[in-house]
């Protein structure tokens, strides 16, 4: 008999700029699995948001574990601009070796090459991020970072889905 595959709950939150909170959105992917492209769309196109989405915020390319993103194949389905976050500069080179270890290797390394290389971003008062994006300029890319950032902090939207994901944990525990 197989084992039952552990499930990770990810969040996220559907915001107005920086100020409004609209919605929350709430899904699972597989430990270490290929489905997180799949659940993530499953999520926003489920959700009664959906229509005032305009841009899909990630942070980071792997949800739970090592299930990595397509961000191409996601802006296709959702018909939205997607872009990843990152607050330090990934060392991709690392990750991809980490993703060749694993069942479908290679299929989780095409994803990773397929979002490109990340961008610096530089924001007021001098904090730098890194940016990959996918249906959006990065000088656009930019532009939804600063709308969506208060000074010195990550995106609001990034920022709130984290700390619900920490309370949800925290509260499971």
């Amino acid at each position: 008999m197989p084992l039952p595959q552990k499930r990770c709950p990810f969040f996220g939150v559907v915001f107005r700029g920086k100020e409004w909170l609209e919605g929350l959105l709430k899904g699972s992917a597989e430990w270490n699995g290929l489905d997180a492209t799949r659940k993530i769309t499953q999520a926003v196109k489920g959700s009664s948001h959906y229509g005032q989405i305009r841009v899909v915020m990630l942070m980071g390319l792997c949800f739970a574990g090592f299930n990595v993103v397509d961000v191409a194949q996601l802006a296709e389905n959702l018909q939205r601009p997607v872009m990843v976050f990152w607050e330090k500069a990934p060392d991709l080179g690392k990750l991809k070796r980490q993703l060749e270890s694993l069942p479908f290797g290679e299929k989780r390394v095409s994803m990773v090459e397929k979002a490109g290389n990340p961008t610096p971003l530089k924001l007021e008062g001098g904090k730098t991020f890194w940016i990959q994006s996918f249906g959006l300029s990065v000088e656009e890319a930019g532009r939804v970072v600063k709308a969506t950032c208060k000074p010195g902090f990550i995106p609001e939207p990034l920022r709130i889905a984290r700390m619900v994901g920490s309370a949800f944990t925290s509260l499971k525990s």
